[in-house]
């Protein structure tokens, strides 16, 4: 009967082997345990400076080596991390969604999600810079009194009536009053709404991206153009279609709010 002989090499974990860090003798055998690598010994390194005589093969995404191997199970969550990258066109439609409509004098909008126009604010603040101060009210309320003391006059207490000679009651003095205060306070809603714009309050378009999904061109709805260039993914310059030096503003979500144009 062939009589078997086993043969077990010297082996351990790589914290023992790396710990230790011992001098393996020429063509004596180690095995990582930890690893699953093989090393031969040359009779003059130590441990750590002899390689695998296989790839080491690394389960995770952030350990180094040059001459590492990464094993199948994390080139699957690297095709999972790339498939959920989105693309330049989901990126620019969610731009588009998220832009601000801008309504100019449109009085009989009902829009929740429009903003007001600068120009709108400004009309608005001139209407309110003609309404009657305090003061003025109660010198009205003074008269209407004197008048309804005096028995002499007819005391109306409508905003409909079309009467030259009749009073106006004091009670629709402070109806009026009412409607020029809610007016002041919607002015002064519009004006924090059209300051929440940014510099211009327009909406923009990206044109074109780089191999890195960098916008290269955009176009604000005034038809000024920004030139966007870079190297890598570091953005060096930007030049407006004038060829103007141009600085971009943004908010906390990466949204542009405004934008300023220097000579070059």
């Amino acid at each position: 009967m062939p009589t078997y002989i086993k043969i077990k090499i010297r082996r351990d974990s790589t914290e023992n082997w790396e710990s230790v860090n011992p001098v393996l003798d020429m063509g004596e055998l180690g095995a990582d345990m930890t690893k699953h690598g093989l090393k031969v010994g040359n009779g003059l390194s130590n441990w750590t400076e002899l390689p695998f005589c296989s790839p080491e093969i690394v389960n995770d995404l952030v350990t180094g080596g040059a001459t590492s191997a990464l094993s199948a199970e994390m080139g699957v969550e690297l095709k999972q991390l790339v498939d959920s990258k989105p693309d330049a066109t989901t990126v620019n439609t969610l731009i588009q969604s998220s832009k601000v409509t801008v309504e100019d004098q449109n009085w009989s909008s009902t829009s929740t999600t429009n903003a007001l126009s600068a120009n709108s604010g400004r009309v608005l603040k001139n209407l309110l810079n003609g309404k009657a101060d305090q003061s003025a009210l109660n010198s009205l309320q003074t008269q209407v009194n004197n008048i309804i003391t005096s028995g002499g006059t007819t005391v109306v207490d409508s905003l409909t009536s079309t009467s030259p000679t009749s009073a106006l009651s004091a009670n629709q003095g402070r109806v009026l009053k009412d409607l020029v205060d809610a007016v002041s306070n919607q002015v002064t809603n519009l004006n924090n709404q059209v300051n929440g714009l940014g510099m211009f309050g327009m909406g923009y378009t990206i044109n074109s991206w780089n191999a890195y999904d960098k916008p290269t061109k955009i176009t604000f709805e005034d038809g000024v153009t920004a030139t966007l260039t870079w190297t890598g993914q570091f953005l060096q310059r930007i030049t407006a279609s004038t060829g103007e030096v141009m600085t971009l503003n943004y908010d906390g979500n990466g949204r542009i709010t405004g934008r300023t144009i220097t000579r070059s």
